[in-house]
């Protein structure tokens, strides 16, 4: 019960269905089935529920990143802003990374939310295409969540999971699913004209097809790539060519030549840094520190969000934050690297090969995350949690000295 209602709050948080369905907005589904599944947990387990959680790096260190949120709330530009954040969606956050690292303790959980996560893509792809339009070249969909460089992000991040569900599941529906979730993300992730976007889809296709990372047979890779370029042949026209070759010739382009571009925001980001070190300026505080502080400078008092995530880390909560958000980034790449290289006697080679091919998915997944997240304010994300969650699981995976036999998932789809 406690981890079906966790997979149907994880689907809430990537799929976002509360976005599509009005109805659904006013009972506010992501808190409530993150309670219910908090609830549950403090019902059906036992005290060793949380005690085994600091047994993981990677939960000691996010206890250690929400601590320094935390002090420097007194700090902050602006105490109430930075409260709230900490005390809201970031402890929503903590509480999905908590919840996640604890319930998939095996590799057939894991299986599970790897599917969770390609039906979640599948899901909003398809709305998205469906519900969404072109404005001024670029592709908006529906809900006030994301604009398109978010929504690159997010199906970028999700796409190797849909490969993985390809890869892993059994029965043509299952494969269907893989499929179509990586063909809607493809083609939205071109539409939105998110040019970090499709550095990231540059990326992960490369690492896909031309690695062995994803564990993919060089037929599939084969079979892959054609399937992307008759995409590519067929949505040509629809695609804003002119907006992606710019990446080429950036002279021009605001970013650079322009105090309110990101190479201005950057540079004025790392100026503030300097005057607030060790505190920062406070969790969601960026935006008004940067235009008090241009103020201070006798300056338009711009306010702006970061436009890159470790920016917006380092400037918010000081050096020994950005220092504990690297290190769970650099764990986080160890820990998908030593499930892609597992060899025990303690796993069955079938196993052995699950582990394997999942912990290079989730790791082509994570690059591409981290490009994206480059360019965008989204150091807080849902998908950043995600991910250290993932690399807990897979680190303790990895670590098994007992052998858990592999049980099905939806009928046919998993052996």
């Amino acid at each position: 019960m406690t981890f079906a209602l966790f997979s149907i709050w994880t689907f809430i948080l990537i799929g976002r269905p509360q976005d599509i369905f009005a109805f659904l907005e006013p009972i506010r589904p992501a808190i409530l089935f993150g309670v219910l599944t908090c609830a549950s947990v403090l019902v059906d387990s036992t005290r060793s529920f949380f005690g085994s959680f600091l047994q993981t790096t990677e939960s000691r260190k996010i206890l250690l990143f929400y601590a320094i949120m935390i002090l420097g709330i007194p700090f902050a530009y602006h105490k109430r802003v930075a409260f709230e954040a900490v005390f809201s969606a970031t402890l929503m956050n903590l509480m999905f990374f908590i919840m996640l690292v604890q319930l998939v303790d095996s590799l057939d959980r894991l299986k599970k939310i790897v599917a969770l996560l390609a039906h979640a893509a599948l899901f909003y792809g398809v709305f998205s295409l469906l519900l969404g339009s072109f404005r001024e070249g670029r592709f908006f969909v529906y809900g006030i969540m994301y604009d398109p460089n978010d929504i690159a992000y997010v199906l970028v991040s999700l796409l190797p999971f849909c490969v993985s569900y390809f890869l892993l599941s059994e029965g043509r529906i299952c494969k269907a699913i893989g499929i179509a979730g990586g063909l809607s993300s493809i083609i939205l992730i071109l539409y939105t004209g998110s040019r970090s976007g499709f550095l990231g889809l540059a990326a992960v296709g490369t690492m896909l097809l031309f690695t062995s990372m994803g564990s993919i047979r060089t037929s599939q890779k084969v079979t892959v790539l054609i399937m992307m370029l008759l995409v590519v042949a067929i949505i040509g026209g629809s695609v804003n060519v002119e907006r992606y070759l710019s990446i080429t010739s950036l002279d021009d382009d605001y970013n650079v030549s322009s105090d309110s571009g990101r190479i201005g925001i950057w540079t004025k980001a790392l100026e503030l840094l300097m005057e607030n070190p060790i505190t920062g300026v406070g969790v969601r505080c960026f935006p008004m520190a940067i235009g008090y502080f241009r103020e201070s400078l006798f300056e338009r008092p711009l306010w702006q969000a970061a436009h890159n995530s470790y920016i917006e880390i380092v400037v918010e909560t000081g050096v020994f934050g950005f220092a504990v958000f690297l290190s769970l980034i650099a764990g986080s790449l160890r820990s998908f690297w030593r499930g892609r290289s597992i060899e025990t006697v303690d796993l069955s080679a079938a196993m052995q090969n699950e582990l394997k091919t999942l912990s290079g998915l989730i790791q082509v997944a994570f690059i591409g995350h981290l490009i994206c997240a480059f360019f965008l304010s989204q150091g807080y994300s849902i998908f950043f949690i995600l991910f250290f969650g993932l690399s807990a699981v897979i680190r303790r995976l990895a670590a098994a000295r007992v052998l858990v036999k592999p049980t099905k998932l939806i009928g046919p789809c998993y052996r």
